[in-house]
C-alpha cells in the first residue's frame, strides 16, 4: 500500500504497483503491454496517478520502466499525454516526474532519446 491509495489491477501480462519514496511516489511497471490499445486502462491509470499526485501535493514520481520488457506505440502515447499534463497545470500544482528505463533495452533506450526531445523542466530520465 501507499499513501496515495493507488491499487492497480493487474491486466494480462502487465503489473503496475506504487511504493512511497522519501520524496514521493514510485510506480513500478513490470511485464509487456501489447495489447492493440492499451490507452484504454493506461490513460485512466495516468489520469488517477496525476490526479492523486496534484491533490496530496507530491512533488516527485518516479516512473520505474526497468521490468517493463515491452510497451508498444499505443502505450507510448498514453505515457506521452499524462507526462504532458505536467505542464498545463500551474506552476505551484507541478511535479517532478523521473522515468527509470533499462539501458540495455533497445525499446527503452529508444523512448528515453524521444523523451528527452521534450522541453519540460519537470521531466528527467534516467538510464540505469
Amino acid at each position: 500500500m501507499n499513501n496515495l491509495g493507488l491499487v492497480f489491477k493487474q491486466r494480462n501480462q502487465l503489473n503496475v504497483e506504487a511504493k512511497d519514496t522519501t520524496n514521493g511516489i514510485e510506480i513500478f511497471f513490470n511485464g509487456i503491454i501489447d495489447e492493440v490499445n492499451p490507452g484504454v486502462y493506461l490513460i485512466p491509470m495516468f489520469d488517477e496517478i496525476h490526479n492523486k499526485v496534484v491533490s496530496n501535493k507530491v512533488k516527485i514520481v518516479e516512473l520505474n520502466l526497468k521490468g517493463l520488457d515491452f510497451l508498444n506505440s499505443s502505450g507510448i502515447r498514453a505515457l506521452i499525454q499524462w507526462i504532458s499534463k505536467t505542464t498545463k497545470i500551474q506552476e505551484s500544482e507541478r511535479y517532478n516526474v523521473i522515468v527509470k528505463i533499462n539501458k540495455d533495452i533497445l525499446w527503452q533506450d529508444s523512448l528515453a532519446s524521444m523523451l528527452k526531445s521534450f522541453d519540460n523542466q519537470y521531466l528527467t530520465v534516467e538510464r540505469i
